[in-house]
């Protein structure tokens, strides 16, 4: 949709934009507020969807919208963005997680936790290189598979160990199977 944009000559709707933007942080703010005060974090939340719908409807009716949402039309655009949303949400729950499991369970700073996290997010520029390679000749479906018996696998392994005192061997085997599982499902 970007070529009709560029032939019409319109700058992007700023409205919607600036809708989204007020939705999004809204809804961000109302979310944190739930704890301090749920009747004023749920209004909140509620204003921030209030805002979402907005953008939605002002969005569906600008001559230049700053996101086409026509483009959820199409079936495959829909799965993906639907799917990306899903692993995103998981995959960041999995970096709150894991630091809460090593700062409570393990009793490291948050300095030390990062730190300890820090090498499977450095390990998936290279695996997913090789993974890229990997799936052009072999298909996608061998590294899904691989990468989610290796995430599975660690994941169990680590689960089997966690009453062990706190070791970084341990948690750099167990998260090298997440590293290898993220480059893996995502490659390029």
């Amino acid at each position: 949709m970007e070529s009709r944009a560029a032939e019409r000559g319109g700058v992007p709707d700023v409205a919607s934009a600036g809708l989204l933007i007020a939705a999004f942080a809204t809804l961000a703010y109302g979310i944190m507020a739930v704890r301090q005060d749920a009747p004023v974090g749920l209004a909140v939340v509620a204003g921030g969807l209030a805002l979402g719908g907005a953008f939605v409807w002002r969005s569906l009716r600008a001559a230049t919208p700053a996101l086409d949402l026509r483009l959820f039309r199409r079936r495959s655009f829909a799965i993906a963005n639907a799917m990306t949303l899903v692993f995103s949400v998981a995959f960041t729950a999995m970096f709150f997680g894991n630091v809460f499991f090593l700062t409570e369970r393990w009793g490291l700073s948050i300095l030390q936790a990062g730190l300890w996290i820090a090498p499977g997010p450095v390990t998936v520029m290279p695996v997913a290189i090789l993974s890229g390679r990997i799936s052009d000749r072999f298909g996608y479906r061998p590294l899904f598979i691989a990468g989610g018996l290796l995430y599975s696998l660690g994941a169990l392994w680590l689960l089997y160990r966690v009453d062990m005192a706190a070791s970084f061997l341990l948690w750099l085997r167990a998260r090298s199977s997440w590293a290898l599982r993220s480059a893996w499902c995502c490659p390029r």
